[in-house]
C-alpha cells in the first residue's frame, strides 16, 4: 500500500467539491497477489481534477476482498467497491459494463485488477489530450507486457504504435493497445453498451475499439504507462483453441452485423481468416474430419468477402 493520505491525493485538485471528472473501472476476481499493484497505481495518480475508483470483486475465493477492504478503509472518499456474493461470470455476466453504469465521471479509465499503472501522471496526460483533441472518441497509451511465473515478473514485449497522435481505423487494425491505457467519455461507452444489448452483441474489449474508431480516431499518448501482466487467468487466456475460435467468430459476426462500409469489411475479411486458422489448427491437431466440416462455411465466408461492400449491406 503506498505512502499518501486522501488529503495528500486530494491536495492537487482544484477543488476537491467539484464532481468526480473521472472514474476508473477495475474488475477483480482472484485477483490476491495483484491487486495491491493495481490499487497502488490507481491512488498514486496527480491530477489537478478528482477522480475515483470503482472496483468490482466477482466474488474472489483468495483474500482479494479482505485486501480491498483494507485500502476503502484508509481511503473511503476516493474507493468505492462493489462486493458480489455470488460470481456473475460463471452466470454469463460480463464484469465491466456494471462499473460503467455506477460512473458518475465524465470519463472512464479501465484497467483489470491483474494489470497496474507505472506513471503517476498517466491521468492528467490523457485528459489533457482528450481535451486538446476534441474529435478523437478515446485515449490510448504504450504497454509494456509482462509474464508472471512464480510470483516473478518477466518482460515480453511493449505494446507501440506508429507514433500519430491520431489513430484511424487503418492504424489501429495493425496494432494492439492494451485496455489499461483506454480513457474515454463515459457516455460514450454507455452509449455502445446500449447498443450492443439492443442488438445481441455480446460487449467487449474489442467490440468497444471496433464500434468507437467509427465515431472517431483515438489520441495516442506515446508513453508506457502500463503492464500487461499475463497470469494464464484472465478471460481470454484460459480458453482453449476451440473456445477461443467459438468467441471469435461470433464476435465477429455481431459486428458484421452492426457495421457498414470498410468497417464491415474488415469484420468479413476477420471471419474469413478466423475460419481459415481454425481449420490449419485443426489439421495441425489432427482432427481431419472436424476440418474438412468447416470447408463450406471457409469457402462461404471467403465469397462473401470478395463481394462488394454495398452488395454485401443490401443482402445482410
Amino acid at each position: 500500500m503506498i505512502n499518501k493520505t486522501e488529503q495528500n491525493i486530494m491536495q492537487n485538485w482544484k477543488d476537491e467539491n467539484d464532481k468526480v471528472l473521472v472514474s476508473i473501472c477495475c474488475v477483480t476476481y482472484n485477483h490476491e497477489s495483484y491487486i495491491s499493484s493495481a490499487l497502488d497505481g490507481f491512488l498514486m495518480q496527480e491530477t489537478t481534477f478528482p477522480f475515483e475508483i470503482l472496483i468490482r470483486d466477482d466474488c474472489s475465493t483468495d483474500n482479494t476482498a479482505e485486501i480491498i477492504q483494507k485500502y476503502v478503509k484508509k481511503y473511503p472518499a476516493i474507493i468505492k467497491p462493489i462486493f458480489e456474493k455470488e460470481n456473475q461470470f460463471s452466470k454469463g455476466i460480463r464484469p465491466m459494463p456494471i462499473l460503467y453504469k455506477k460512473a458518475v465521471g465524465r470519463y472512464v479509465a479501465l484497467c483489470e485488477g491483474d494489470d497496474y499503472w507505472t506513471d503517476p501522471l498517466k491521468l492528467q496526460k490523457q485528459i489533457n489530450l482528450l481535451t486538446k483533441y476534441p474529435e478523437s472518441s478515446m485515449s490510448i497509451a504504450y504497454t509494456d507486457v509482462y509474464k508472471n511465473e512464480n510470483n516473478t515478473l518477466i518482460y515480453q514485449d511493449t505494446f507501440t504504435g506508429n507514433g500519430k497522435t491520431l489513430q484511424y481505423f487503418e492504424d489501429i487494425v495493425t496494432k494492439y493497445f492494451h485496455t489499461s491505457t483506454y480513457v474515454l467519455e463515459t457516455q460514450r461507452i454507455l452509449k455502445i453498451l446500449d447498443y450492443c444489448e439492443a442488438n445481441g452483441v455480446t460487449f467487449s474489449d474489442t467490440v468497444l475499439r471496433y464500434l468507437l474508431i467509427v465515431d472517431g480516431p483515438f489520441v495516442l499518448l506515446p508513453e508506457v504507462v502500463s503492464v500487461y501482466r499475463i497470469t494464464g487467468h484472465g478471460i481470454w487466456t484460459r480458453l482453449n483453441l476451440s473456445e477461443k475460435f467459438q468467441m471469435s467468430l461470433i464476435m465477429h459476426k455481431g459486428l458484421f452485423k452492426l457495421l457498414s462500409g470498410k468497417y464491415k469489411k474488415h469484420q468479413a475479411y476477420l471471419i474469413y481468416y478466423t475460419y481459415r486458422n481454425e481449420i490449419i489448427n485443426l489439421f495441425k491437431r489432427a482432427k481431419y474430419i472436424d476440418a474438412f466440416l468447416l470447408m463450406p462455411k471457409l469457402l462461404y465466408s471467403f465469397i462473401i468477402f470478395k463481394i462488394p461492400v454495398k452488395l454485401i449491406d443490401k443482402i445482410f
